[in-house]
């Protein structure tokens, strides 16, 4: 499956990286900074950008790992209308995500992840 990742920090390079060792590909990464979408970018093996405008459309699942805060305002200027889309902030409603698809959830770790840490992620 082809993933769009948007975010870089800690949650995105966790379950970026499951996804990959998932057999998944990693299209690309979307980040507000450069280095950083760089960096994961590299290692998850795909492009990335920092413009909204130049995301991957032909993506089967966006994971969208950014903070609460951000979250509000990408909704607002995205639009991936028949895509899967899925955030992961804990306190922040899956309707957030309406606008952006109609198949939006919320897919939200237990836990706090540490991209330092290696993880055991299991189906259920």
């Amino acid at each position: 499956m082809n993933v769009v990742i948007i975010g870089s920090g800690n949650t995105a390079t966790v379950l970026g990286s499951k996804l990959l060792q998932a057999g998944h590909k990693i299209v690309q990464v979307v980040s507000r900074q450069e280095p950083h979408a760089a960096r994961l970018a590299e290692e998850l093996h795909g492009a990335y950008t920092t413009d909204l405008s130049a995301i991957h459309r032909e993506g089967a699942f966006y994971l969208v790992a950014v903070s609460d805060d951000a979250l509000y305002g990408l909704a607002e200027a995205l639009s991936l209308p028949g895509k899967l889309v899925a955030h992961t902030a804990g306190t922040v409603p899956k309707e957030v995500l309406r606008k952006v698809s109609g198949h939006s959830g919320v897919l939200y770790p237990l836990q706090s992840l540490r991209k330092e840490l290696e993880y055991v992620i299991t189906a259920i």
